[in-house]
Order: C-alpha cells, then structure tokens, then sequence
C-alpha cells in the first residue's frame, strides 16, 4: 500500500504545476471568448464552418460531458450537423487545460500532435457527417423553432423571420429576433446589462478555480489514482510481452475508452502510465482520443437529440481516426525517431521553490472543490407544492456538471412563463417557478438532449 501511496503521490506532485497553468488560462478564454462569437461562425452547412467548428473546440476546456450541452445548444441555435459533430469530436480531446500538461508530461511533440489530430479528426467527422445528408427529425426542428421566443408560422426556407427553423445564414451573421431576452446572448443562455458590467477578474476566478475545476476535479484525482495503480501493480514490460506494442494495444485502448468517462486532462496521466508499462505511444494517444471523445453517457444523449446514425457515424469515424493517427505516430516514433517523452517520477526531476508554490496553492482549490461538491450542506426547507402551486419540480439524471446547469437554466428561461430558475447540480433537481407548463418545461430540457422526469 506504502507503494500506491507513493507511486499516485510522484504523479500528482508532477502534473499540479501543469494543471494550475492549464486552469488559470482556462478562465482567461472564459472571460475573453464570447460564445456568440463562435454561434455566429457555423451557421452554412459548409466545409468553412465544419472548419471552423473544429478550430474552435480544440482550445475550449469542455470534457465529453459538458462539451453535449454547448453542441446542443450550437445546434438549436442553427448549426448543421456537420458543424456540430466537429465540435463534438475536437472539444473533449483537448483543450488549453489538458495542452498544457501534456507538453510537460509527453514532450512538445505530444503536446503539438495531440491538438493537431484533434482539428483533423473534428473536420472529418464533421464532413462525413454532412455527406450522409441525414435530415433533421420533426421534433428537432420543432426544438430549433421554440429557441426563440417569437415563433414563425410560413413554409417559405428563405424566410429572413429570426425564429424560422429554416433559417442557418442568421447565426453568421449574428441577427437576433430583439426581443429584450435574447440581447447579446451567450453559449449558455442569456447576458443581462448588469453580467456586462460585472467585475471580470473575479468572473475569471470564479470560472477557474470555481466551476471549472469543479467538473473535472473527481475525474482528474480518479485519472491519478488509476495511473498509480498502474504504475505499483502491473510489471515494467507487461504490455510489450503482451501485445501493447502492436495493433492490439489499440483495440485494448478503444475496448477500454470508449464507455469510459475521463475527462482529456485526466486521461493523461494514465496514459503516461501505460506508456511506462510497455504500451506503445500509438495505443496511449487511441486511449487520449476515445477516452476523453467518448462516455456510454454522452452517447445515450447524442443518440436521443441527433439520431441514432449520425451518433453511429460519430463512434465509427472517431474510432477509424484515432487508430490511424495512432499507427501513425508509432510509425514516427520507430522509423523517423520522434521522442515521446514520459515524465512522471518527481524525485527524479528537479523541483524548485516555484513548484512547490504552485502545487500547494493547486492542492487547496483542489480541496475545496471537493469541499463544495462532497461536504453535507444544510438542506433548504423544501416549499410544500400545495403552499406554493406555482412551483414546478422535475429529476435531471443525466446532468453532471456546472456546463449541463447552465444549459439546462438557459433553455427554461427562454420560457416566458418561467420567472424564476433553481437547478440543485447534487440533487438533480429543477425547480421552475412562474406559469410555464409543465409540457414546456420539459419539452425545453429534452430539447438539450437530457431526460427530465416531473416529481
């Protein structure tokens, strides 16, 4: 046991410093990239916003669970599917928080490699997808007409109507329907007069060390503990006695990724693990592309909001590009002597006083993100629903992070019969209050790809 202790400790002292820079220019791109900006580029049904789409995702710090709301919410808001899926596939394989720890863990040339494929397999998959021509499912359309608060009744697709579900082109070029709700809208919902005038500096602080961390801590610390159990129990060589040098190692990864829910900063450290058991860098990057890509519950979600095909395409294209890229960089690092490096032993690396600053002001948000979403609060009286009629309650299973809060919050407020919005992330639990029916409220939820159940 003395053994795993140490072995998870060497890994976390190593990646802190990593992830501390990686968080802090996470709340930076929060508080400088507006989401309407990137609403307005994927409007046309082209390859220029499949491009872009892709381009835009590798930067974001969204994990494959709270990168489904925001797509969803690209898509209500007029982006085709082929944008769509590209931004799906390049957002949860990396971001600037996971970029950065990889250049410290894997070397500069995993750290360029990593988001390099990601943009290209966020372009492909988004042009495939859009070569199949899947038509959207009434209901979708449906969904995309009740985005806006003003509704539109004609046949006509050239409609110029904001509201029109037909009508792509008004997302580029950044037209709203005007009314007081929709003015300067953001990727998650609405931006009030007052937010634009809030102090940014503690809107980054709060993103940051806050709710970013927040999403990702329990994944992360679960990411370390996994790779000190890989490092204290499996024997040095085990892979490459046993296959994981090979095209084996690859199925093994995909086999063992694709239902599994890691977000790409803590897929790292696992793969750095595998890689010093005996894997092959190749089989290490399919796991830091289908690990972090892809969970059973995102799937379930994309499969119910965008059909089942275009979610099968989906799986099928990603899987076929992260084996490729995968024997790809085997080939690089075999015959044209490209390093990978592995760094994960801290009392083989120099530490200095900086790092040890960092890691220790890292470990407090740490704990304090765990202090928020584990440590008993004193529950609220709940309002008998016979005192209050005009409160709605509804169980969100599927909701699991601060980006599924503000999704779901966004699309309810659209409702001008909901007055006021309460979502408990640690009970699943919405309450709506206002005249808002219940068929609308959950007609809006489902129309961001979760299932709500009324209580």
């Amino acid at each position: 046991m003395n053994g795993l202790i140490k072995a998870v400790f060497e890994i976390y002292l190593e990646i802190a410093p990593y992830l501390f820079i990686g968080l802090t220019f996470a709340g930076l791109m929060h508080v400088l990239l507006k989401g309407d900006f990137i609403l307005r580029q994927l409007g046309k049904a082209n390859l220029w916003s499949i491009v872009k789409a892709s381009l835009f995702g590798v930067p974001l710090p969204l994990c494959s669970c709270g990168v489904v709301p925001t797509a969803m919410h690209l898509k209500r808001k007029g982006a085709s599917n082929g944008a769509t899926i590209s931004f799906l596939t390049s957002t949860p394989q990396t971001g600037i928080d996971s970029i950065i720890p990889t250049f410290g863990m894997l070397g500069w040339f995993m750290g360029l490699y990593r988001p390099l494929t990601a943009l290209l397999m966020g372009i492909i998959t988004g042009v495939v997808t859009e070569k199949i021509q899947v038509e959207d499912k009434p209901e979708q359309i449906a969904a995309a007409a009740q985005a806006c608060c003003l509704k539109c009744e004609c046949d006509d697709p050239h409609c110029t109507h904001p509201s029109h579900p037909w009508n792509r082109h008004l997302a580029e070029e950044g037209s709203n329907c005007g009314c007081s709700s929709h003015s300067g809208e953001t990727e998650h919902g609405h931006e009030h007069n007052s937010e634009k005038h809030s102090n940014k500096f503690m809107k980054f602080i709060t993103y940051a060390y806050g709710d970013f961390i927040d999403d990702i801590s329990t994944q992360l610390v679960v990411g370390i503990i996994i790779a000190g159990l890989i490092t204290w129990l499996i024997p040095d060589g085990f892979f490459e006695q046993y296959g994981g040098k090979g095209f084996l190692g690859m199925i093994f990864m995909i086999v063992v990724g694709l239902p599994m829910y890691v977000c790409a900063t803590g897929s790292i450290p696992i793969a750095v693990s595998l890689i010093m058991k005996g894997i092959s860098p190749g089989a290490a990057f399919v796991f830091l592309v289908v690990g972090p890509a892809t969970n059973a519950a995102s799937l379930t979600v994309l499969a119910s909001s965008l059909g089942k095909k275009v979610t099968a395409v989906y799986v099928l294209v990603l899987t076929l590009c992260a084996l490729f890229f995968g024997i790809l960089l085997n080939v690089l690092v075999e015959r044209f002597g490209v390093i990978v490096n592995v760094r994960h032993l801290a009392h083989n690396m120099d530490r200095s006083i900086l790092l040890d600053i960092i890691t220790v002001i890292f470990s407090i948000i740490l704990l304090l993100s765990f202090w928020r979403k584990y440590v008993p609060k004193r529950k609220r009286a709940i309002i008998p629903l016979e005192v209050e009629m005009n409160v709605k309650r509804y169980k969100i299973e599927d909701m699991h992070c601060n980006h599924c809060v503000k999704a779901i919050s966004a699309a309810v407020e659209e409702l001008s019969g909901a007055e006021d919005v309460m979502i408990n992330l640690g009970e699943k639990l919405l309450e709506v209050k206002g005249k808002a029916s219940d068929a609308e409220i959950m007609a809006k939820v489902q129309s961001t790809g979760y299932k709500i159940e009324k209580i």
